[in-house]
């Protein structure tokens, strides 16, 4: 099935309550999982390492998460093209610092994690494709005792949605921590009967090393749940302009970084992008 692929950047929100995000909201939008919760309610318990869609704990953190067609017939009933998603956290830390971060949306077949690496019991990622064009920002934040956290994504183009699953991959770098801070905080989640969110939290490897090599394979937890989401959308009805379908047939090759190769290939690893479809190839 084909696979539409967009990058979406975060939203620049510092210390911000949910009640407080009330500009740029979407036309329509879904809710996954407890996003909105009684004041003061907190998210879900568990150790520092366990955090999605990125941990404020670590200097490298990222996550691939899996959101069901079931969870999305809404925007699938509407004919809906997806504009923003929303993630929020129960913050029980003072913490301040600022952090890279980068998140992808694509329609996915795939309902769960199952693959692991030979001979272990961790899960193998699933393959995103990195050449699409990027859009990073630095967030810079302060958290306080008892303000929800909401961390607030915009499309940069708007994803039409096919009625199949979403898969989102985050990438994330802290690039500064305060000495004071104590950044324990914990998302509100939808429990699943299967593998459907997987998480790297890292102080020495980052997420493309890890996606990559399989290295500190103990950085990795795979969860029963996915992290409570808001998604915004247009409906058809609502005049948004469609997305234009992508005709082009020329396949296009790019390494692991997101670099288009030209020429013959050297043996390796290769994403082949045709059109919408992408594929990871091995070249011997």
């Amino acid at each position: 099935m084909k696979k539409s692929l967009l990058v979406i950047t975060l939203a620049a929100m510092g210390q911000l309550s949910m009640a407080a995000q009330t500009a740029d909201e979407p036309a329509r939008s879904i809710e996954i999982g407890p996003y909105t919760h009684e004041a003061g309610e907190d998210g879900e318990d568990g150790s520092v390492w366990d955090k999605s869609p990125v941990n404020f704990h670590y200097t490298f953190s990222g996550s691939q998460i899996i959101y069901s067609a079931d969870d999305l017939a809404k925007i699938a009933e509407d004919n809906g093209t997806i504009t923003d998603l929303s993630f929020v956290f129960s913050d029980t830390s003072i913490d301040a610092g600022t952090m890279d971060i980068t998140l992808y949306v694509e329609n996915f077949e795939a309902g769960e994690f199952e693959e692991k690496y030979p001979g272990s019991d961790i899960y193998l990622w699933h393959t995103y494709d990195p050449s699409t064009s990027k859009a990073e920002l630095t967030y810079e934040f302060e958290h306080y005792y008892y303000e929800d956290i909401v961390l607030g994504f915009h499309l940069d183009e708007p994803l039409k949605y096919e009625g199949n699953n979403l898969l989102v991959t985050v990438k994330a770098k802290r690039t500064l921590i305060e000495d004071w801070a104590t950044p324990y905080m914990f998302p509100f989640v939808k429990y699943t009967p299967g593998m459907t969110t997987i998480i790297h939290s890292h102080d020495g490897n980052s997420f493309d090393r890890q996606y990559d090599t399989g290295e500190a394979e103990s950085s990795l937890y795979v969860k029963k749940w996915v992290p409570a989401v808001k998604i915004g959308y247009e409906a058809a009805a609502d005049g948004i302009a469609g997305v234009s379908a992508d005709t082009e047939t020329a396949a296009h090759y790019y390494n692991l970084q997101g670099v288009e190769v030209q020429g013959d290939l050297n043996p390796g690893i290769y994403i082949c992008r045709k059109g919408s479809a992408s594929t990871k190839v091995m070249v011997k």
